[in-house]
């Protein structure tokens, strides 16, 4: 027996990822999971009132494409991959009017982004 017991911890891996329009190749949505292929399947199904990514996910579908999933970085916490969700959002924000996302944490509010 080890130091710390026969236990073995399981560490909790949650994803930060994109996604991305296959015509312009223009990030659209960022968003983080513990399971991205599960939650890459759900985005395509609905939007959770996200009209605008909706829109923009049933036009790709009537010209016969769908987006593309990209990971951007994987974490060991929820709230590590939270912060860089959010930290690029507002970055994204910034400089562009592409990206979809709504939900914005007030993160920003007191951070610097850059």
């Amino acid at each position: 027996m080890g130091l710390f017991g026969n236990s073995k911890r399981k560490y909790e891996e949650w994803t930060v990822c994109a996604l991305v329009c296959t015509v312009d190749k223009t990030i659209k949505y960022i968003g983080f999971s513990k399971d991205p292929e599960k939650r890459y399947k759900n985005h395509l199904r609905d939007s959770e009132s996200n009209n605008k990514k909706m829109e923009w996910i049933i036009n790709l579908s009537l010209a016969g494409s769908k987006p593309e999933m990209h990971s951007l970085g994987t974490f060991h916490s929820e709230r590590s991959a939270r912060e860089f969700e959010q930290r690029l959002i507002g970055v994204f924000k910034a400089f562009s009017d592409d990206i979809l996302n709504i939900k914005h944490d007030s993160f920003y509010k007191t951070k610097r982004i850059i």
